[in-house]
């Protein structure tokens, strides 16, 4: 008795206080392995019974961490939007690239970089941490090479470079004057709490498309030299 009640010697003639047993919540949990992992951990750290005097406040709800981070990737991820662009050249109306040219590509400050969410439940509070490393482009008549998030382009920045362009071979006439380009961004997301414990909670990839008119530019070389 004395080790499911410690001190119950103490409390026999209190009449107004109470003892709350610990209890694991296994539909909290993903799934059977999860639930004894944390079972096994959560009774090894705590007795059995604990002795709430009148007016005192019951022990803290504590939450698995690798459940309450899991629960908050679900419900943050969906929010995550997809990726926005903007891009230069846009030449004319119809605000077209130009074959054979540098397309400079870069995420507008709609497309997050970096997603960090603090949670806590009773005591138990996680951080989960989503990054990527940049922005994925591909498109039809076009090669990509894009490493990062992009810059955007101003003349002093031209001279600089960017780390993520795409560059078209061919005109989008014979795409109906728009050729799409898919963007995306992929997440690696991860979680540590204030317990210690941390682990991985796998990627998440963002998406769009974005329909770029894609224009050729023809030079007529003369000779204005006289014989």
């Amino acid at each position: 008795m004395a080790a499911m009640y410690p001190g119950w010697e103490d409390y026999v003639d209190d009449t107004t206080g109470r003892w709350w047993t610990r209890y694991c919540d296994e539909s909290a949990f993903a799934d059977q392995d999860a639930y004894v992992e944390a079972a096994r951990e959560f009774n090894a750290e705590h007795p059995w019974h604990v002795w709430v005097a009148e007016g005192e406040d019951p022990p803290d709800s504590e939450v698995d961490p690798a459940a309450l981070a899991s629960a908050v990737w679900t419900s943050v991820s969906a929010d995550i939007p997809s990726p926005s662009i903007d891009r230069n050249p846009t030449i004319g109306e119809s605000q077209a690239t130009v074959v054979g040219f540098d397309t400079w590509v870069w995420a507008t400050a709609d497309t997050p970089t970096r997603v960090e969410i603090v949670a806590a439940v009773g005591s138990t509070s996680v951080t989960v941490i989503a990054t990527s490393s940049g922005l994925d482009l591909s498109a039809q008549d076009a090669e990509a090479d894009c490493t990062g998030f992009g810059i955007p382009w101003t003349p002093a920045n031209d001279a600089k470079g960017t780390d993520c362009v795409i560059v078209f071979d061919r005109s989008s006439a014979h795409l109906g004057g728009t050729t799409p380009m898919n963007v995306d961004v992929q997440y690696s997301a991860s979680w540590k709490s204030t317990t210690d414990r941390s682990g991985y909670l796998g990627a998440l990839t963002t998406t769009s498309t974005v329909e770029i008119p894609v224009a050729e530019i023809q030079a007529l070389n003369t000779n204005t030299r006289q014989p």
